[in-house]
């Protein structure tokens, strides 16, 4: 739970682990604030590096750390569509 609520389930993968390391993959279903760095700190481990790869079903590429792009009438259709 964060802030007295429990947050919606995660898939979590490990991709590769050494010396105490260990890279994680993590799909959020919600993005509360800070979440990944607050639930991997409860749970004892505490984030050293995170990258954002995917916004929605958008991909960021290589969209350098920082920047922003338009979205393509594609991607600005998919994220403003009603669910089906």
């Amino acid at each position: 739970p964060l802030e007295g609520r429990m947050t919606q389930p995660a898939l979590v993968r490990r991709l590769d682990s050494d010396q105490g390391h260990t890279l994680l993959e993590v799909e959020l279903r919600e993005g509360r604030n800070r979440q990944i760095r607050r639930v991997a700190e409860l749970l004892g481990h505490p984030v050293v590096d995170l990258q954002r790869t995917a916004i929605a079903t958008i991909s960021l590429g290589s969209l350098p750390e920082g920047r922003w792009r338009p979205l393509n009438e594609g991607e600005w259709r998919a994220l403003t569509s009603p669910p089906r």
